[in-house]
């Protein structure tokens, strides 16, 4: 399973870095912690909050596709569940 570690803001996977975020990313720092807490089922409930004036299928669609921008190693692969309500991982091989 996948490894997100809030105090020193890395996901890891089978034993190699695959993101570190050296700022903050309050939304895929969510949805990370929100796979975390759950134990890295295959699909999570969007984890984000409302935000005015911002379509939650929007922020969604922005937060996966950040989510899978500059991976140090690319070894997992993010994506929406196809109804705009939750999102998924899988392993990129």
């Amino acid at each position: 399973m996948p490894k997100w570690d809030a105090r020193a803001r890395e996901l890891r996977y089978r034993g190699r870095l695959v993101k570190r975020f050296r700022k903050a990313a309050p939304n895929q720092e969510r949805v990370l912690a929100a796979f975390e807490e759950q134990g890295w089922p295959l699909r999570i409930d969007d984890p984000l909050s409302d935000e005015l004036g911002i379509h939650p299928t929007e922020r969604l669609r922005d937060t996966v596709k950040c989510l899978n921008r500059n991976m140090k190693a690319l070894l997992l692969h993010f994506g929406g569940d196809g109804h705009s309500a939750g999102i998924c991982w899988r392993d990129a091989h």
